[in-house]
């Protein structure tokens, strides 16, 4: 979970009053690229039992925060990759 930072939380709290709906709020907020690091970082995390490297983590992440890519692609493009194929390999014969 990413902490609000003051500042943001008064941009949002403003935007809000002042008309933008509360999907439009939390539409943007999914896509963020904080958001979408997040994301990403817990995949690496959870999938791969590794942090994310430089390139691929800033390439899930953009492609996340700017719509080219959804969480649920970006999931299995992990899933699918030769890492995770090999790792799980590792841990069934074990």
């Amino acid at each position: 979970m990413v902490t609000p930072d003051p500042e943001g939380i008064a941009y949002w709290a403003n935007a809000l009053q002042h008309g933008l709906d509360r999907a439009a709020v939390a539409d943007h907020m999914l896509h963020s690229g904080s958001s979408a690091r997040h994301i990403v970082d817990s995949f690496f995390a959870g999938y791969l039992h590794r942090k994310s490297d430089v390139v691929g983590g800033t390439f899930l992440t953009v492609a996340i925060s700017n719509g080219s890519a959804s969480v649920e692609m970006t999931a299995v493009k992990i899933l699918a990759s030769d890492e995770y194929f090999s790792e799980a390999a590792a841990s069934v014969s074990n």
